[in-house]
């Protein structure tokens, strides 16, 4: 009986060959772009970060009252947070913005960058490929600048 109806349909769409192409172009283009979207989806959302237990780090921050936007943490209210917390077993912070290189090495170069606070590599379980990573003392007020590079800068730069 399988058989019998198989044959009917190849048959049919031998006759309506218009039909036929049609099919199978959609059956492809969505076969492709299912596979497409999962492969965005798989590689961006479900695997995990690169980090020590990324399942137990968490974003915090603090939204405006009346427009419901984002805003940026004070470092006064980082420190509130640090010495209120019970639940956490560190409170980490960055900051990004866009930074100026002035030495030596060349001209003047703007290069994408960030603040961080000093426990943010440890939080994330990463270190330094050489040197050393930042210290407490480095995150007080009026301590000398510490500065960790990226690979990319090293290698192009230096």
């Amino acid at each position: 009986m399988l058989v019998r109806e198989i044959r009917y349909a190849v048959r049919s769409l031998l006759h309506s060959k218009g039909f036929a192409l049609v099919g199978i172009l959609c059956l492809g283009l969505g076969i492709g772009i299912n596979t497409a979207v999962f492969s965005i989806v798989d590689g961006v959302l479900l695997k995990p970060f690169p980090y020590d237990d990324p399942e137990r780090i968490i974003v915090l921050g603090s939204q405006r009252l009346k427009s419901g936007d984002e805003a940026g943490v004070s470092v006064a209210d980082l420190r509130d947070w640090k010495a209120a917390s019970m639940s956490f077993t560190t409170i980490a912070a960055t900051a990004a913005g866009s930074l100026t290189i002035l030495d030596q090495a060349g001209e003047p170069e703007r290069y994408n960058g960030a603040r961080v606070s000093w426990d943010l590599f440890r939080l994330l379980g990463v270190r330094p490929i050489l040197g050393r990573d930042f210290l407490e003392s480095d995150d007080q007020p009026n301590a000398a600048g510490a500065v960790i590079i990226s690979h990319m800068l090293w290698t192009t730069r230096y």
